[in-house]
């Protein structure tokens, strides 16, 4: 298997490796104290292949948009969903990625996203409800599960997250997040309080965005993708609002302060309801990158050839031997960019990690 890897790839896979025991900070050179933005996977790879072996980025932002089917995206051309569109000509992106294997519902799916761990199994972070929930993430496990905010905390790193759905604030509750705003249902504030954090001085280095509408008018009015559904106009809202997302992102890089996006979602729908994880249209969901340095109008499958396979239209177990693309990725997606090591405990897309830009770019 490894003498069929590039080099580049063979000493990332090492180094990630090596990153989980000393936390990617360099202790040996600076002492105990932790250097921010700086891994030594990252330095690593600098010093023997040069400083475009791969681009750290600043700043990563996660949105999720709750409920989103893909082909809701599929069906409605540019003039429907433009920046829909945009990210899948731009960015490298597949409309048929895939949530947890046993939970298509909110919390137990978003927990997978900034944990990289799967829901159930012995290293699962076995968040099953999907209610307001007081206990923290930690007291449902039984141990602590850590995430993506316990890495960026341990490197001095800020974060943030905006979220339109009162449960979130089990995360506020369980992780160090800097910076938090979470409504209920209002999606608007959601935008808001993201454009703010964006705009400012100092932007965090990784930011979770929640919008709840598409699944609230799923529950009440269905899933349909047909051109006049009430889901149909809640997505194209969320058009809008993705919008505003990427001009900032663009502010952003255009100031030299590279910056990815990452657009995904926690399951899908059907009817009124998501409830059943054997139905492909509540499993099949989208996972798009865009922004600096992202390989443009390329499939992630296509870029991650030998470690991962398109689904077709099935749901893949976790114990096959190549696996789907997860929103379950996007924690240590989202370290990898930042140039950081992988949530201790992960399971999920951190080694072999997602390409997402061309080789030799």
């Amino acid at each position: 298997m490894f003498n069929k890897l590039p080099w580049l790839t063979l000493l990332e896979l090492t180094m990630r490796r090596f990153n989980m025991f000393v936390g990617g900070s360099l202790k040996i050179l600076f002492g105990t104290k932790f250097v921010p933005r700086v891994s030594i996977l990252w330095v690593i790879g600098t010093l023997c292949f040069g400083p475009s072996a791969w681009s750290q980025v600043t700043h990563v932002v996660l949105v999720s948009f709750d409920g989103l089917r893909s082909d809701a995206i599929h069906r409605f051309e540019n003039q429907t969903l433009p920046h829909f569109h945009q990210l899948l000509k731009e960015g490298a992106c597949t409309l048929n990625a895939r949530t947890d294997v046993d939970y298509t519902v909110t919390l137990p799916n978003h927990t997978c996203m900034l944990t990289g761990r799967r829901v159930t199994g012995p290293h699962g972070h076995r968040v099953l409800l999907n209610d307001i929930i007081t206990q923290t993430v930690h007291e449902l496990n039984g141990a602590y599960v850590d995430s993506i905010f316990d890495v960026l905390h341990r490197h001095q790193l800020t974060s943030a997250m905006a979220a339109s759905k009162i449960k979130f604030k089990i995360y506020a509750n369980s992780y160090p997040i800097d910076h938090v705003q979470v409504t209920d249902q209002n999606d608007a504030k959601t935008v808001q309080f993201a454009l703010q954090q964006l705009e400012s001085d100092h932007p965090p280095a990784f930011m979770l965005v929640h919008f709840s509408n598409p699944d609230i008018i799923g529950h009440k009015k269905g899933w349909s993708i047909q051109a006049a559904a009430f889901y149909i106009k809640a997505v194209v809202r969320l058009d809008g609002y993705l919008a505003q997302l990427m001009q900032a992102i663009q502010t952003l890089n255009d100031k030299n302060e590279p910056t990815v996006l990452i657009v995904t979602t926690d399951h899908g729908g059907t009817g009124k309801n998501h409830f059943d994880p054997n139905e492909k249209r509540n499993y099949t969901i989208p996972f798009l990158v865009w922004g600096q340095g992202i390989a443009a109008g390329k499939d992630l499958y296509t870029l991650n050839p030998k470690d991962r396979a398109d689904p077709g239209t099935k749901q893949i177990l976790y114990d096959a031997s190549t696996q789907p693309i997860r929103n379950g990725d996007a924690a240590n997606l989202a370290l990898q960019l930042l140039g950081l090591e992988c949530v201790p405990g992960s399971t999920i897309g951190c080694v072999p990690g997602l390409v997402v830009r061309e080789r030799g770019k």
